[in-house]
């Protein structure tokens, strides 16, 4: 028998392929670096926040949607009200995202590629 998954579970199984890809690519970029530089921290299920040395970058998933917001902040305490840049992504169901600040639909992959290159910075 076969079963459809619903929308709703596909833009979840969206997301979490994005943190995945998010993780790895910092994962790769940190190989060698003794401590890492950058901390990734998923305090629940809709959010991912990237804590590096000079920045913090946060992206929260609206709850059962494909859209979210992201923010980043010059430091890594976020709490000091030193917001660089912010705005709001979305993820299609082909696995391309729309991301304020890059031209045009991404793949998610590139999208994760230039957060590692942000956090690094």
């Amino acid at each position: 028998m076969i079963s459809m998954i619903s929308e709703e579970a596909a833009r979840r199984e969206l997301w979490v392929s994005f943190a995945s890809l998010v993780r790895s690519y910092l994962t790769a970029a940190q190989i060698g670096i003794d401590p890492p530089q950058v901390l990734v921290v998923q305090s629940g299920p809709d959010d991912l926040e990237l804590l590096g040395s000079n920045r913090t970058i946060r992206l929260q998933l609206s709850a059962g949607q494909a859209e979210g917001y992201w923010a980043m902040y010059a430091s890594p305490a976020p709490e000091d009200d030193s917001l660089l840049a912010e705005g709001a992504f979305r993820i299609g169901m082909d696995g391309m995202m729309d991301w304020t600040g890059l031209a045009g639909r991404q793949q998610m992959d590139a999208v994760a590629e230039a957060l590692t290159t942000l956090i690094l910075e």
